[in-house]
């Protein structure tokens, strides 16, 4: 979600160096099994902004809904972010996908290989 080529390129080294060991005893490196799993297949980010926008609170409204249910499925894969006034500014500064988002409108943007789309079926 960072879109940041150095940090792709460290975490691809990092998890190609346990590749083999991982497929091999999966139960010991359950934590990295996704990241196997992801180096060769992609991953996918889902951005929900909008947190905080008409309810004054994080937790509550639309868009917290939608972040509770991704969040409860499993998504090997998938990173979900969530974005609101004053909520996640960091990463708008570190992708630029991302850096002309209004956090303060509710809606869902699905990123994958570098492009961001609206994600309906989130809605």
């Amino acid at each position: 979600m960072l879109e940041d080529e150095e940090y792709r390129k460290h975490a691809k080294v990092t998890v190609q160096a346990f590749e083999a060991e991982v497929e091999q005893f999966p139960w010991c490196f359950a934590g990295m099994l996704g990241s196997v799993v992801v180096g060769r297949l992609g991953g996918k980010g889902v951005v929900v902004t909008g947190l905080g926008t008409n309810t004054g609170e994080v937790e509550k409204g639309k868009a917290a809904d939608i972040v509770k249910r991704l969040r409860e499925k499993v998504g090997v894969g998938r990173t979900v972010v969530a974005l609101g006034r004053g909520v996640g500014e960091w990463i708008k500064e570190r992708n630029s996908l991302l850096e002309d988002l209004d956090v303060e409108r509710e809606g869902v943007m699905v990123c994958e290989g570098g492009v961001c789309r609206q994600g309906e079926e989130f809605l």
